[in-house]
């Protein structure tokens, strides 16, 4: 009994891995405050090095305060499978925070963590650690990327581009994909019906 059971959990976390590595799914990044606005973005991804970049101009925090010369670069290593092995982030400028003065130049720089995306549209997910810039003590210790109009046609196979994607450099925040979370769900179910058959006989 036990060892069946436990062959069944073991397809289960297969299952829940696989849901969660194969599968070309986004990072479900939710916005929050406080967000920066880049656009005039130009994307560049070359398939055969798997270099990708974007870069563009940050123009807003917090979509009402201007940045005055503002600059957003992101870099990042992607293989044909979707695999970021390394990345990083700088976003540039000088903008007034209310309460806080004048920021910048600086005002953010990150090492790429994550990296997720949709199978079919044209938007790409980042989430970086903060390693500096003058608004990272807003940001906590990660920012989020959400690069929009990014020419991504759900394949890494091939290189592609665009030149006016927006970027949203937002808190960091992530909802559980439904079908992880369901298949925990079921995992967990399955372990406490067998501890509960277990005290049953021992009793």
């Amino acid at each position: 009994m036990f060892r069946c059971l436990f062959g069944k959990m073991a397809a289960v976390g297969v299952l829940m891995a696989a849901a969660t590595t194969v599968n070309a799914v986004p990072l479900n990044l939710l916005p929050q405050l406080p967000d920066i606005m880049s656009d005039f973005i130009a994307v560049d991804y070359d398939a055969f090095t798997g270099a990708f970049t974007a870069v563009g101009t940050a123009q807003r925090l917090n979509q009402v305060n201007p940045i005055t010369n503002g600059a957003f670069e992101l870099n990042a290593t992607i293989d044909s499978f979707g695999v970021a092995s390394g990345g990083s982030l700088t976003i540039a400028g000088t903008v007034d925070v209310p309460g806080e003065g004048s920021k910048g130049p600086s005002l953010l720089v990150g090492t790429l963590a994550e990296f997720g995306f949709p199978a079919t549209t044209g938007s790409l997910d980042f989430v970086f650690d903060l390693t500096g810039g003058d608004l990272a003590d807003l940001y906590g210790d990660r920012v989020a990327v959400i690069l929009d109009q990014s020419g991504f046609a759900g394949t890494f196979l091939q290189s592609f581009g665009a030149q006016l994607a927006v970027a949203d450099s937002v808190a960091f925040t992530t909802v559980p994909e439904p079908v992880t979370a369901a298949m925990g769900m079921l995992a967990m179910t399955a372990l406490a019906g067998f501890v509960g058959s277990r005290r049953a006989r021992a009793r």
